[in-house]
C-alpha cells in the first residue's frame, strides 16, 4: 500500500480538497490478549519491539486497535457531512513464525457500533482482501510475512464517534511454533483542503 494524494475534483472541475493516504503505526505493546491460551512476552531485541510466544499448541486471539484519529467534524473549505474526515483503507501486519508451522491464521476487521441509547454495541465485519509476502504464502510458514488486508474503495466509511475499528488476529499454533509479532500498520484517508 503506497501512500496517496489525489485531489477531488467537483463537477465544475475545480479541485476542492485532496484525500492523502497516511500510516498509523501500532506498537507490539498496543496489541490485546482476547483469547489466548499462551504466554505473551513484549520484549526489545536490537531496538525492535517484539511481542512473542513460545507456547506449544497454543490459540492466540489478539486484538490490534485502531489508534488513530477521527472526526466527522466539518473540514475547513466547506466539506458536506458525507464527504469529510478519516477512513480506514487497510492494515499491514508483521510477524514471525519459527520452529514450526501455524495450525490456522486470519486476521479480520471489525467496526463497532455503540448504539444511541441503551442498546448494545453491535459489531459487524468488514470485507477485505488478502495479500501476504512472500508471495505464496497464506501466513502459517515459517517465514517471515508482510500480511496486508485492503478494503474495497466502496466498502470504506467515515469515522464517527459512534464507531470503534480494531481487526482480530487469529493465530493457532501448529504443534511447536514461535511466534514474533513486530507491529502493524493501519492505513487511512483522509480528506483535506
Amino acid at each position: 500500500m503506497a501512500d496517496l494524494a489525489t485531489a477531488q475534483v467537483d463537477s465544475a472541475g475545480v479541485v476542492s480538497g485532496f484525500k492523502n493516504t497516511r500510516r498509523i503505526f501500532v506498537s507490539p505493546g498496543q496489541f490485546e490478549e482476547l483469547a489466548t491460551t499462551a504466554t505473551w512476552v513484549l520484549q526489545q531485541t536490537t531496538n525492535v519491539p517484539q511481542f512473542f510466544t513460545t507456547d506449544a499448541s497454543s490459540t492466540n486471539i489478539l486484538g490490534i486497535p485502531f489508534p488513530g484519529e477521527f472526526s466527522n467534524a466539518k473540514i475547513q473549505g466547506g466539506q458536506s457531512a458525507v464527504d469529510r474526515g478519516v477512513k480506514i483503507v487497510g492494515l499491514e501486519l508483521m510477524f514471525t513464525v519459527a520452529t514450526s508451522a501455524l495450525g490456522a491464521f486470519t486476521c479480520d476487521i471489525f467496526k463497532v457500533a455503540f448504539a444511541a441509547a441503551d442498546g448494545a454495541p453491535t459489531a459487524t465485519t468488514i470485507a477485505s482482501t488478502d495479500t501476504f509476502l512472500p508471495d505464496g504464502n497464506d501466513g502459517t510458514e515459517i517465514d517471515v510475512h508482510r500480511f496486508s488486508t485492503l478494503i474495497a474503495a466502496s466498502d470504506r466509511f467515515f469515522m464517527t464517534g459512534d464507531l470503534v475499528v480494531y481487526a482480530e488476529l487469529n493465530m493457532t499454533d501448529g504443534t511447536a511454533s514461535d511466534i514474533t509479532i513486530h507491529g502493524a500498520i493501519w492505513h487511512v484517508e483522509r480528506t483535506e483542503e
